[in-house]
């Protein structure tokens, strides 16, 4: 944003600014590159979520809650101001595992996940969809606990992801949540593992192996030479890239027609 690099870390939630035009002095001074920022308040420690730029030039943050502790948040940074809000509890006893967005509405997972050593009480995992605007939660829907999903695309007004053996398909603008493919067998999405591009298609890892998702031909190119090699992290790079976690290890694959992240043009 604004020509810097923003980020999230465990532990205790760190907020963090670089600017790469400046040389290297790491520390919490006004001076310091990178600055760390802030440390995300109540009560929260992991950012599970990551941190996507959104609505109004802001930044959303899902996290997981402190050792112990139930109920995550989502946190609204703005970069101009340097002003945090954080949402706690939007769906009660829940961490906030997956967050996406766009120029109107941030996409949401939430799990009953806490704190190590704490004890789920809640029984179901949530998508929903959360209005900056009014802060109010204006679609939500149940799935299994079992059937899990770690990350969310978003491109088109669409939101994507992936939970089970379902690949869904969110609609803004008709807010409707369809499934449009289904798995053999299920697929599990690590956290920060699915992303969009502007042409529309979207990027992850499926299991343990990178996938090439075309959710209007309704078409999934898997990369078996990527089998169990694929382990989590994903990113599409300014000029179609493709970079994935392998354990220690970074790959990178160049698609034959690349395209750049969806993110980039919102």
């Amino acid at each position: 944003y604004d020509g810097k690099l923003y980020t999230m870390s465990y532990a205790e939630a760190g907020l963090a600014v670089f600017d790469p035009s400046k040389p290297w002095d790491a520390g919490e001074t006004p001076t310091a590159n990178p600055r760390t920022i802030l440390y995300i308040p109540e009560d929260q420690y992991r950012p599970v979520g990551g941190i996507h730029l959104g609505p109004g030039s802001k930044m959303y943050i899902g996290t997981q809650p402190d050792y112990g502790l139930l109920g995550g948040a989502l946190s609204v940074f703005d970069p101009k101001t340097e002003k945090l809000d954080v949402h706690r509890n939007l769906i009660p006893k829940e961490e906030i595992s997956a967050v996406g967005a766009d120029n109107r509405y941030v996409y949401c997972g939430a799990d009953p996940a806490g704190g190590g050593g704490s004890k789920a009480l809640a029984r179901q995992s949530h998508f929903f969809v959360w209005d900056p605007q009014t802060q109010n939660i204006v679609f939500d829907r149940s799935f299994p606990t079992t059937a899990g999903f770690g990350a969310i695309a978003v491109v088109r007004k669409h939101a994507y992801f992936v939970t089970g053996d379902q690949l869904m398909d969110y609609d803004s603008k008709e807010r409707t949540l369809k499934a449009i493919y289904h798995f053999d067998p299920p697929r599990h999405v690590p956290l920060e593992s699915l992303k969009a591009a502007q042409d529309g298609t979207l990027w992850g890892i499926l299991g343990d192996e990178l996938a090439h998702i075309n959710p209007a031909a309704q078409k999934v190119e898997l990369f078996p030479e990527t089998k169990v090699r694929a382990t989590s992290g994903l990113a599409i790079g300014a000029d179609g890239t493709i970079y994935f976690g392998s354990d220690t290890n970074i790959w990178i694959y160049h698609p034959k027609s690349p395209s750049p992240p969806a993110a980039f043009g919102q």
